[in-house]
């Protein structure tokens, strides 16, 4: 045995089951100079699957120095550095987000190029938003000639072209929803190449108009005091903007007394005065719709200091 490439003597291996790492071809000519040269012939699978017989010094140098760069590195693994003719893997998706309303059916497209043969596989996978790859979660795989939906999504998931052999794989998923957004994964897997990088990433957003939004105020409303009017949905894609509008009044509290913040749904009056008194309305608005909600700020009076100063000293 040779542990280090973990290959039998004499024996012969078209391609290793490992996704290899771009330097692979320099990682194996570097180890393969390090090993003992006559374990590196046993490597060879142009070489009969018997035992080799042992060579001379002299034997050995002279057929290592014709071994050298991508042919020895490709006797070591089996194939060429880049794969056989044909089989190197390039895989294209839409380079813009993806954006589907809920309830429709969301298609993502994945393009790729290679010469399909018996080892081929596809897979789509899904990870959740702000979530490292690592952790996607499998939707379906296409291997054997046979389609495999798996997981949550499994029951809406299917591919249009089915099988997949013919340069595209699209993902077609029915009846999507907020947890469908996300980031999308195509894999394509055609061994013996396993130097290139065939895999695709495709961002999906669900939207969502806005839920009816909760309203809410604090602060101290007497007259001069300041108070806060917020209001926020709790769904809502893209993230909904919010306005503040007063109703059925004429009368509008100065500039300078009012800031409103579209993004947090917040509304600032300062400097009360009566005529902030009244029903304020909160609309949050994105792409797909609307929804609002209403309060009544009630500015109480406080009694001027010089009737305070009676009252007390008669």
């Amino acid at each position: 045995m040779i542990p280090v490439l973990g290959l039998e003597e004499g024996g012969a291996f078209p391609y290793l089951r490992a996704v290899a790492s771009p330097l692979v071809c320099s990682e194996i000519a570097s180890l393969a100079a390090t090993l003992h040269k006559e374990a590196t012939l046993w490597a060879l699978p142009s070489l009969a699957q018997t035992q080799t017989p042992r060579r001379t010094s002299r034997q050995l140098d002279s057929v290592m120095a014709r071994l050298q760069g991508p042919i020895l590195c490709g006797a070591l693994l089996g194939f060429v550095c880049l794969g056989g003719p044909g089989l190197a893997v390039e895989v294209k998706v839409p380079a813009e987000p993806l954006s589907t309303p809920a309830g429709k059916t969301a298609e993502l497209t994945c393009s790729y190029s290679t010469s399909v043969g018996d080892n081929f596989a596809l897979e789509w996978s899904f990870v959740q938003p702000g979530k490292p790859m690592s952790e996607s979660h499998p939707i379906l795989y296409f291997t054997n000639g046979h389609l495999y939906p798996t997981g949550s999504k499994a029951k809406r998931a299917s591919l249009l072209q089915n099988p997949p052999t013919g340069g595209v794989a699209t993902l077609k998923l029915t009846d999507v929803d907020p947890t469908d957004t996300g980031t999308y994964i195509c894999q394509v897997n055609n061994p013996p190449d396993f130097y290139t990088n065939g895999v695709g990433l495709i961002n999906l957003t669900v939207l969502v108009p806005p839920s009816s939004p909760l309203c809410s105020k604090s602060g101290q409303t007497s007259v001069g005091g300041s108070a806060a009017l917020k209001c926020s949905s709790s769904q809502g894609a893209p993230r909904p903007v919010y306005n503040w509008v007063r109703l059925g009044s004429s009368s509008t509290p100065s500039p300078g007394g009012m800031v409103q913040d579209e993004v947090s749904g917040q509304l600032i009056l300062t400097n009360l005065s009566l005529t902030n008194s009244g029903t304020y309305r909160c609309v949050a608005t994105n792409q797909m719709g609307s929804a609002s909600c209403e309060l009544t700020l009630s500015v109480t009076g406080r009694m001027p200091l010089h009737l305070g100063f009676l009252s007390k000293h008669p």
